[in-house]
């Protein structure tokens, strides 16, 4: 009976899981492996060893498994899958589960897939970029990437972000996107407000009118105390709203102006001096008798 001992296959010098086999065996080429085999290819050491679908035939870019199996360690290998395979929902979702921009490669189809593009921006904002339009119009994908990244913002279609409501939604979400508005919605009091009550820091890309606004340098100041540097000046001096800042946070203390001199009651005239004692008064009586008594004294002293 032929005793069997333990072979490893070999690709391109990666070295594979072992099988066990009667002789070792070794292939320059995954075609030539057997179909368990490939399932059980160990991609990972594949990738270190420099192996890329990029460098695989048409065969193996066209086969499901491999493919597959590539997509999972590597989800950009979905750029190197032939065609079919890339309009293959399996696959497609597979390679966007590990990397969101996976989706650049898709077909048009699946990029309009809804499970396919919200897992592709859960995994990274950046795939909202490869979506078709009306995903980078709706408000829930915009939140899904908002929350990953202020950037995302940039990716939303003008309709989305022209909707008076749903602006205001995205500021409370990610208040930093008031960087990215037009001047004219960065001197809307309400919009900046929704977004220095998500991020105080925000007031900086607002307007110098919103910098004087109360209400709105009260949210930001509540929200993040070192958002006083960006206030103005005169609401710098305000005793309340530095203590709010200060609050929030200790140093915010140096962004606070010069306190205003606290007011002085200075008589408008000098008072009259005090007049001296009438004769009659019990003031008068009381001195002299003061006086004679100093004088008995001193005659006294004298004898």
């Amino acid at each position: 009976m032929q005793s069997q001992s333990c072979c490893c296959w070999m690709v391109d010098g990666a070295l594979l899981l072992p099988f066990w086999r009667v002789q070792k065996r070794s292939t320059n080429s995954i075609d030539e492996l057997p179909r368990r085999v490939k399932r059980a290819l160990d991609f990972p050491k594949l990738f270190s060893a420099g192996w890329s679908l990029a460098s695989a035939s048409q065969a193996v870019r066209n086969d499901p498994d491999i493919v597959r199996f590539a997509v999972r360690c590597r989800g950009m290998e979905l750029e190197f899958a032939s065609k079919a395979l890339q309009g293959d929902k399996v696959i497609v979702l597979e390679a966007v589960l590990q990397e969101g921009e996976a989706l650049k490669f898709a077909t048009d189809e699946l990029q309009d897939d809804e499970p396919i593009v919200f897992a592709a921006v859960e995994q990274h904002w950046r795939a909202l970029a490869f979506a078709t339009p009306r995903w980078r119009q709706s408000s829930e994908i915009a939140r899904v990437a908002l929350q990953q990244s202020p950037g995302a913002f940039r990716l939303l279609e003008k309709p989305l972000v022209g909707q008076r409501s749903t602006l205001l939604q995205l500021m409370e979400l990610d208040g930093r996107c008031l960087e990215l508005l037009d001047d004219d919605l960065k001197d809307d009091l309400e919009v900046v407000k929704a977004a220095v009550t998500q991020c105080g820091a925000a007031l900086r890309h607002g307007s110098a009118r919103t910098w004087r606004n109360c209400d709105v340098v009260i949210a930001a100041v509540s929200q993040d105390g070192l958002a006083l540097e960006f206030v103005d000046p005169e609401l710098r001096q305000d005793r309340t709203i530095v203590l709010m800042a200060v609050r929030q946070n200790g140093l915010a203390l140096k962004f606070a102006g010069p306190e205003p001199p606290a007011a002085v009651d200075t008589p408008t005239s000098v008072p009259p001096a005090p007049s001296p004692p009438s004769a009659d008064s019990p003031h008068a009586s009381n001195l002299h008798s003061q006086e004679r008594a100093v004088g008995e004294t001193a005659a006294a002293a004298a004898a």
